[in-house]
């Protein structure tokens, strides 16, 4: 990390060459001193297991999906559909699915040495330091609370120039067939003074919020337009103070840094999330990172002896955005999913009127 008086990250070490020997016989070694039980070959089995089974999982949903619209054939006209149109109905609406799992197995593999392997070379570079995981963590943000099996993946910390942890975070709520599970990443820095304990939850970006207003926090107003971007919540008695912090230079920032991420304050504690797990190895997410950083020196905490950074980069806006969005659904859930169904659906149709 920079001696600079604004948070600048060497990011080298995220982008140069990985050398592939070197990071497989490190990822070894680190799950062998810090995988909690976790060896190198149980990780990718359980890799294998999950993808696998997701595929299988698919497969059996496809036969009863194209069960059904079998059964939706023959009410409508009268007519059965013959064995070899119901397996090829099958294998259009199953396999492209099952074949895009399992040969993702692989790369993900690889990409979990090549994360460990850039950020082993990265947290030094930078004063940082990085742990491969961290088990039922205990932390003061709302989620936690509800979380069960949480864990952390990847913790990055540091002290200076103020306290940062930087980690992916995954749990699950509920049981069951009710149960669900979510993974997201997010950014904590510790400020100087106690904040008035409040949430600010994007409207805007893709998903749900990882955590709900608890009472006595109720949803305010705060101004017209930035409530249309956010919902803040606070204890009515907090609610001029936060609206005295959430000032027009707090809004516009919040708006350009965070406007698919959501923020919570805990006594001296400002945790940024975004919706979904990231790639740490990535350097967008440190450019994220960054820009936090300066958010908070030019707002929340001012540092007397921090240059500000112009938030004026239209290219950085736009990696960042992408990052925080994710992929998402869209075009993707079309092609994967709608495509291939409507597919299957010819089939049964033209094997109905072939027979």
């Amino acid at each position: 990390m920079s001696e600079k008086t604004v948070l600048t990250f060497d990011k080298t070490a995220l982008t140069a060459p990985v050398d592939r020997a070197a990071a497989r016989a490190e990822a070894q070694a680190a799950l062998a001193a810090e995988g909690g039980g976790v060896t190198a070959r149980s990780f990718a089995s359980r890799t294998w297991f999950v993808g696998v089974g997701t595929a299988v999982g698919m497969a059996l949903i496809a036969a009863a999906a194209v069960l059904v619209l079998i059964m939706i054939v023959r009410l409508a006209t009268g007519h059965g559909v013959p064995l070899p149109f119901a397996v090829l109905a099958w294998a259009v609406l199953a396999l492209p699915y099952a074949y895009r799992r399992i040969v993702r197995i692989a790369p993900q593999l690889r990409d979990a040495d090549d994360r460990w392997y850039r950020l082993r070379r990265f947290a030094p570079a930078n004063g940082l330091t990085h742990a491969l995981r961290e088990a039922d963590p205990q932390r003061r943000a709302a989620v936690f609370e509800a979380a069960e099996g949480p864990q952390l993946d990847d913790p990055v910390t540091a002290s200076r120039p103020r306290p940062l942890e930087v980690a992916n975070l995954s749990f699950h709520i509920g049981g069951g067939r009710a149960r669900m599970d979510i993974a997201i990443a997010y950014a904590r820095f510790t400020v100087r003074t106690a904040l008035p304990a409040l949430g600010i939850q994007s409207v805007t970006a893709r998903g749900g919020a990882a955590w709900r207003p608890q009472a006595p926090q109720a949803v305010i107003a705060v101004d017209e337009e930035f409530d249309k971007r956010f919902r803040v919540s606070c204890a009515p008695e907090d609610a001029a103070t936060v609206r005295a912090l959430l000032g027009a230079d707090m809004r516009s920032a919040l708006v350009d840094v965070c406007g698919d991420a959501d923020v919570q304050v805990v006594g001296d504690e400002v945790w940024f999330f975004a919706r979904q797990d990231l790639r740490l190895q990535d350097p967008v997410v440190w450019e994220w990172v960054e820009d936090l950083s300066a958010l908070l020196d030019r707002t929340l905490d001012p540092r007397p002896e921090a240059s500000v950074r112009s938030d004026q980069d239209t290219a950085r806006a736009l990696r960042r955005r992408k990052v925080l969005r994710g992929a998402g659904a869209g075009r993707p859930f079309v092609l994967g999913c709608l495509v291939p169904l409507l597919l299957a659906a010819i089939v049964v149709v033209i094997g109905a009127m072939a027979g």
